[in-house]
Parts: C-alpha cells; sequence; structure tokens
C-alpha cells in the first residue's frame, strides 16, 4: 500500500505520476487528503484494537496472526506489535 497524499497545491498530473509509480512497484495506491493520520494510521488503531479483543476472547495469539495473514496481510496484528515494539 501506497499513501498518495494530495494537498491544496498538488497538481492533478503529480498525484497521476504518484499513482503510476506505486504501481509500477507493484504496491496499491491510495489516494487521501492531506489530514492528520492519512489513511493507515487512522485504521491502525482499530484493527491492533480488534486483534487484542480476539485475544481476551481466548483466542490464542499466533492464530489471529496466521488468520491475517491467510486475509493478505502482510504480517498479522501480534507481530506488527513486537516488531514495533511494545516496551
Amino acid at each position: 500500500l501506497v499513501e498518495v497524499i494530495r494537498c491544496e497545491a498538488t497538481s492533478p498530473n503529480s498525484i497521476a505520476t504518484g499513482y503510476r509509480f506505486a504501481l509500477q512497484l507493484g504496491k496499491v495506491p491510495v489516494v487521501c487528503n492531506d489530514c492528520p493520520g492519512f489513511v493507515v494510521n487512522r485504521i491502525l488503531g482499530i484493527y491492533m484494537g480488534e486483534a487484542v479483543k480476539l485475544a481476551i476472547e481466548g483466542c490464542a495469539l499466533p492464530s489471529v496472526d496466521a488468520a491475517l495473514l491467510d486475509f493478505g496481510m502482510p504480517m498479522g496484528p501480534f507481530r506488527l506489535m513486537d516488531e514495533v515494539g511494545l516496551d
């Protein structure tokens, strides 16, 4: 995923160039406006919170990670938490 950020001064040509470049890299481009958190960070907290709810309900952490890998995520939420550091 690549967030192509549009602000007031961004030309349509610049957006199109960024979009095409992301496609050439094999990424999924998402055009969004300039705002706090853009797209990924705005949904990341919800994603992580739901993973924690599953753990509280008794789901094994490796099972949650495996399910999200099967869904197509590059890594599971608990591995992501471990990688970014919980300490």
